[in-house]
């Protein structure tokens, strides 16, 4: 992540647990 300002990073880190989220949900709610 290097030459992103810290808005950017913590833009990016927010992406990142959303999709994280996203992706988990199936599972969780399949068992």
């Amino acid at each position: 992540m290097a030459g992103l300002t810290p808005q950017q990073q913590r833009q990016v880190a927010i992406a990142i647990k959303n999709a994280r989220e996203i992706a988990l949900l199936p599972f969780g709610s399949s068992r």
